[in-house]
């Protein structure tokens, strides 16, 4: 995924894809996200990065998510996203 603002990208097999909207190198990424062709307008998501004693902190937000599919959304999050992450840095 390249890390220049205005670069489209696509994840698993073109199910979701859309485009990076900001990029602060180390700090944010802003993104317009899109599920197929379902979703008539973009769902927004923001992984903004800070550090606290030390340790980097996460904050992932998305927004205008259609209501059907939050808690599949919220689960894919954790399952495919977060969670491994943070195995990996902890383990």
């Amino acid at each position: 995924m390249s890390t220049k603002e205005g670069s489209e990208f696509s994840l698993w097999g073109g199910d979701i894809y859309g485009t990076n909207t900001k990029v602060v190198e180390n700090k944010l990424l802003e993104q317009d996200w899109f599920s197929g062709h379902k979703w008539q307008r973009p769902s927004k998501v923001s992984f903004g990065l800070s550090q606290k004693d030390g340790v980097t902190e996460i904050k992932l937000v998305q927004t205008d998510i259609p209501d059907d599919e939050a808690d599949d959304i919220d689960q894919g999050w954790k399952d495919y996203y977060l969670g491994p992450l943070k195995e990996l840095l902890e383990g």
